[in-house]
C-alpha cells in the first residue's frame, strides 16, 4: 500500500511553540512522509522513527519567493502530496503588506492537494481587505480549525471553519509524568522592547526582575527560559538577568531552546510554576499540571484562557503600571483541570484524519 504524504508549513525559525505542532502532528502520522517547509527541523522530530523528510526546493524558486513575496516552491509541493496543512497559532496576522496576503491567497485558491489549516487565531489586523482574503483562503481550504472563540467569530458563517483549542493541549504527557516540580519556576521571558514602547519594556523588565526577587526569598530556584533566539528572547534573559543583584543573579539559570524540544519540555515538567509570557509557556504549564502565571503581551493569551473560563490572576504586559508584584501569593495560584482542554485538541485533527493514516 502506497504510504501518503503530507506537507507541512509551520513557523520555521526554531521557535519552541511552532517546534510543538510539527512534532505533535509527526508524532500523530508516524505512518506518513512529511514535508516540511524548511531545513530547521528539531533533531527530536527529524530521526528516522518519526520520518520527517525536508525536501531540497529549487534554488531559483526560494530566490524568486523571497525577492517577490512569491510561494512558488510551496505550490510546486502541492503538486506531489496527499495533503498540505499550515499549522500555526498566529499565522493570520495582517502585517504592514497586505500585499504579500495575495500570495497566500494564490496559495490556497492554486493548491493541488486539499488545503488545511489548523491551530491558528486571526489577526491582529487593521483593514477589511484582509478579512475579505483570509474568508477567501479559508474557502479554498478542505478545513479550518481556529483555536479561540474570538477569532472564530468573525468567520463562523463559512461552513469549513470550526472551533477548537490550541493544538498542545493534545500533547501526550506520560512521559514526563515521574519528573520531580519541587520549588522550581520557569520564567519564559519576551524581548519586550521588539513589542512595546520604551517605558512598558523598562517596567516589563523591572517586574520580572522584582518576582525574581520575591521567588528567590520565598526559596524557589528560578531559571529564565528562551523560548526562540530569532525573536530576541536570549538576549532579553540576559537583559533582565543582569538587573539582579549578584547574590540573586547567582541562584538564576538562563536555559536556550535552540532545537531541544525534548530537553525543553522536561525542564517545563520539572517545575512547580511556570510565569509565561511566551504563549506556549502558559499552554504547557496548563499540560503539564502547573500552576500558571501568565504575563499575556497580546490578545492571543487572553483569549484562549478566557474561552476556558482560566481562574487566576493574568497580567496584561500591556496595562503594566497595574501591576503590583507584592500582590502576587505564589502559594494560591490554582492548578486547573485541563482534561476538557486535552480532548478538544484533539479535534483539530479530525479532518486530517480522514484523509491520512494515523499512527
Amino acid at each position: 500500500m502506497r504510504k501518503k504524504t503530507l506537507a507541512i508549513r509551520f513557523y520555521n525559525a526554531e521557535n519552541l511553540g511552532d517546534d510543538l505542532f510539527l512534532y505533535i502532528a509527526a508524532e500523530r502520522y508516524k505512518n506518513v512522509n512529511i514535508i516540511t517547509n524548511g531545513a530547521q527541523v528539531p533533531a527530536d522530530i527529524s530521526g528516522k522513527s518519526v520520518r520527517v523528510l525536508t525536501p531540497i526546493k529549487s534554488v531559483v524558486l526560494r530566490g524568486l519567493d523571497k525577492l517577490f513575496h512569491t510561494n512558488l516552491a510551496l505550490k510546486s509541493i502541492t503538486k506531489k502530496v496527499d495533503a498540505f496543512a499550515y499549522i500555526g497559532g498566529s499565522i493570520l496576522i495582517e502585517g504592514e503588506d497586505i500585499k504579500r496576503w495575495y500570495s497566500e491567497r494564490a496559495l490556497f485558491t492554486s493548491s493541488k492537494a486539499p488545503a488545511f489549516i489548523l491551530g491558528s487565531n486571526i489577526g491582529p489586523y487593521s483593514s477589511a481587505d484582509f478579512l475579505s482574503i483570509v474568508e477567501d483562503i479559508f474557502k479554498a481550504s478542505a478545513d479550518v480549525c481556529l483555536r479561540d472563540a474570538n477569532s472564530y467569530a468573525l468567520v463562523s458563517g463559512l461552513d469549513n471553519v470550526r472551533l477548537s483549542t490550541d493544538i498542545a493541549f493534545s500533547l501526550n504527557t506520560e512521559a514526563y509524568a515521574a519528573i520531580s516540580s519541587t520549588k522550581n519556576v520557569i520564567v519564559s521571558i519576551i524581548d519586550s522592547y521588539k513589542k512595546f514602547g520604551t517605558d512598558v519594556a523598562r517596567k516589563y523588565d523591572r517586574a520580572i526582575a522584582s518576582l525574581t526577587k520575591k521567588l528567590t526569598e520565598e526559596g524557589y530556584r528560578v531559571t529564565y527560559m528562551s523560548f526562540c533566539k530569532y525573536e530576541g528572547d536570549e538576549k532579553a534573559c540576559e537583559r533582565i538577568a543582569s538587573l539582579l543583584p549578584r547574590e540573586i543573579r547567582e541562584k538564576v539559570q538562563l536555559f536556550n531552546y535552540r532545537g531541544n524540544l525534548q530537553e525543553s519540555l522536561q525542564l517545563l515538567a520539572s517545575s512547580e510554576l511556570i510565569i509565561g509570557s511566551r504563549f506556549h509557556a502558559n499552554i504547557l504549564g496548563l499540560v503539564f499540571g502547573k500552576k500558571v502565571l501568565p504575563m499575556a503581551y497580546s490578545d492571543k493569551t487572553i483569549n484562549i484562557l478566557k474561552d476556558m473560563n482560566f481562574p487566576g490572576q493574568i497580567i496584561d504586559i500591556r496595562k503594566i503600571d497595574s501591576f503590583d508584584v507584592d500582590t502576587v501569593d505564589f502559594d494560591s495560584i490554582p492548578i486547573v483541570d485541563v482534561s476538557a482542554q486535552k480532548k478538544l485538541a484533539e479535534t483539530q485533527f479530525q479532518e486530517l484524519d480522514k484523509v491520512l493514516t494515523r499512527a
